[in-house]
């Protein structure tokens, strides 16, 4: 199983290494106030590794949430139980039915 991933990494690696070859030629971003000029693969990477970062954060805060609510909701749970608890304590063993 180890050798199937280290072939698929390897292959990747060439995959990415070919496409940066193939193009290698510069593109010009046109910012309002200047212009940046790099090379097509470098900009696809930025685009990709900022978009990984953006879709990270994003999907962190939901789950940041989604724990906020678990939390508050398993402390209802614990709230209810316990008055139910006390209550069926506080009824008397002949007073059921």
């Amino acid at each position: 199983m180890k050798t199937l991933i280290t072939i698929v990494l390897l292959l990747a690696v060439v995959a990415v290494l070919a496409f940066a070859v193939i193009n290698s030629h510069n593109v010009t971003i046109n910012y309002y106030v200047g212009a940046l000029q790099l090379p097509l693969a470098l900009l696809l990477v930025i685009t990709l590794t900022t978009g990984f970062i953006l879709g990270i954060a994003a999907m962190s805060l939901r789950l940041l949430h989604a724990q906020w609510e678990l939390a508050r909701l398993r402390k209802q749970v614990r709230q209810l139980e316990n008055n139910a608890g006390a209550n069926a304590a506080a009824i008397p063993a002949g007073d059921e039915g």
